[in-house]
């Protein structure tokens, strides 16, 4: 007797913990380009218009005082022709004709930008924009530590000390005065610690600062009254990258040396636990540029996308992305892959931009080229049983609803992935009313891997499968 069975729900996206014959329908051996929707339908994901190709000799990208902010040195004076972009001269106190190689950090304090910068020496400085010549924004208190982890918090400016095992804090309101008696000082982190003792990475949770190590994470009640400062818990699992942890629906996401980990509170307790938010693509991002996402985690760097509901983790010209709605329950990642670097990235005013060397893009939902460059869309699922497992079956046909177009194979054989149905079958729109779908397979299980690679919308929203079983069940 013909039997039927539709997926129409592909809500946690790319999840690679399970083997490729024992993995949920909802749960993708490959999701790129695109992303999980509020609808658990699966969407190709925005591209990406240039908007500006910038004067050379700046770095970085930072959104403040509503403009998207770059940094350089020297004793020339740089200013971007575009008016969206602001480039700042945050000149060495020490050899004046230093060009920029990095900006660490850079937010908005009482209204001017502070930054954290590194030059092509090596030396680090901290600089506040607030109006001073070039040559002397830079912080010249002998206590400011000028290193790479930054943060803000509590009217104050924190910062990694010099040896690592204490946390500096500016005074409040005044971030050019890191001594003054009873308003600046420092945190002695290290002695909190039982394992590595110099902090990697500075975050907060909560109005909370959060101190990450190696191998573990402290969480401090802070104040403008460093009276009120004190130790809360300890988190045993930390992260070795400086700049891979973002803010996200109240959680801090960072990269632990086990996978991407969150923050949050535990309710029931009030403590502050960890969670695993990254299982579904740990074991294969920790392999590296040996496993099948190919992420380099070395210089990995997040970024928090409101605009988007998203978390991304980007290295090289990849995005390990998080997609999370607590109203709808979809937590899943996915990947981006891109014909460029992805050095900085940053948003304004609900715009997430991206800069690759001189050039700057914003992710634009409106295009689905990245720049004119098409880019593909490849969903691969897991070999489905039809929940019948074990049983020969005679599948015949298909029926799939899409928006756009795109183009379907099936893996047949879960002992041999690489066999694949050829050619793969074209469909766009809704195939329902239309003839069936041919398909014509003799096996236990199969394995869709979708395909779109154009400059239109594509969205998947179901797959229906028509079938006989040819053995006892």
């Amino acid at each position: 007797m013909s039997r039927t069975i539709t997926f129409d729900r592909f809500d946690f996206g790319l999840d690679i913990r399970k083997g490729l014959s024992t993995s949920d329908a909802n749960r993708l051996r490959m999701l790129t380009n695109a992303h999980a929707t509020e609808g658990k339908t699966i969407r190709k994901r925005p591209g990406l218009t240039k908007v500006a190709t910038l004067e050379a000799g700046t770095t970085g990208l930072y959104a403040g005082n509503g403009k998207l902010n770059t940094f350089y040195g020297g004793t020339g004076t740089i200013t971007h022709a575009n008016t969206l972009f602001a480039a700042h001269n945050v000149r060495s106190p020490t050899t004046a004709a230093l060009a920029l190689s990095k900006v660490h950090y850079a937010d908005v304090f009482n209204g001017y930008i502070y930054t954290a910068v590194e030059y092509t020496s090596g030396e680090k400085r901290h600089h506040y924009l607030d109006g001073a010549a070039p040559g002397a924004t830079h912080i010249a208190d002998a206590n400011c530590p000028h290193t790479a982890q930054v943060t803000k918090i509590s009217s104050k400016i924190w910062s990694v000390g010099a040896t690592g095992d204490t946390v500096r804090f500016s005074k409040t309101n005044a971030p050019r005065d890191w001594t003054a008696v009873s308003d600046a000082g420092f945190l002695p982190v290290g002695l909190q610690q039982t394992g590595a003792s110099n902090a990697t990475a500075l975050g907060f949770y909560q109005n909370r600062l959060v101190v990450f190590f190696t191998d573990s994470a402290q969480v401090w009640q802070v104040d403008v009254d460093p009276a009120n400062h004190h130790f809360l818990q300890a988190i045993d699992v930390g992260s070795e990258r400086p700049y891979a942890h973002a803010n996200m629906a109240g959680d801090v996401f960072f990269l632990s040396p086990a996978g991407v980990r969150s923050i949050t509170r535990q309710d029931v307790t009030t403590n502050v636990i960890d969670t695993d938010v990254g299982s579904p693509i740990d074991r294969e991002l920790l392999k590296g540029l040996s496993g099948i996402l190919a992420f380099d985690v070395t210089n990995a760097r997040a970024q928090y996308y409101r605009g988007g509901g998203q978390y991304w983790l980007y290295s090289g010209s990849k995005a390990l992305v998080y997609t999370f709605s607590r109203t709808t329950g979809v937590m899943a990642w996915s990947l981006y892959t891109f014909s460029f670097s992805l050095d900085y990235m940053d948003e304004l005013n609900a715009i997430l931009y991206i800069r690759s060397g001189d050039n700057v893009y914003k992710f634009d939902r409106d295009v689905k080229t990245d720049d004119g460059t098409l880019y593909a869309v490849d969903i691969e699922m897991a070999f489905l049983d039809f929940k019948v497992p074990g049983i020969l079956k005679h599948i015949h046909g298909m029926d799939a609803v899409v928006t756009g177009s795109c183009q379907i194979a099936h893996r047949f054989d879960a002992r041999s992935p690489e066999l694949m149905t050829d050619p793969p079958v074209t469909i766009s729109g809704d195939s329902r009313p239309g003839y069936l779908l041919p398909v014509e397979l003799l096996a236990t299980n199969i394995a869709p891997d979708i395909h779109n690679y154009d400059n239109q919308e594509f969205e998947l929203h179901a797959l229906t499968y028509y079938f006989d079983t040819l053995g006892t069940e």
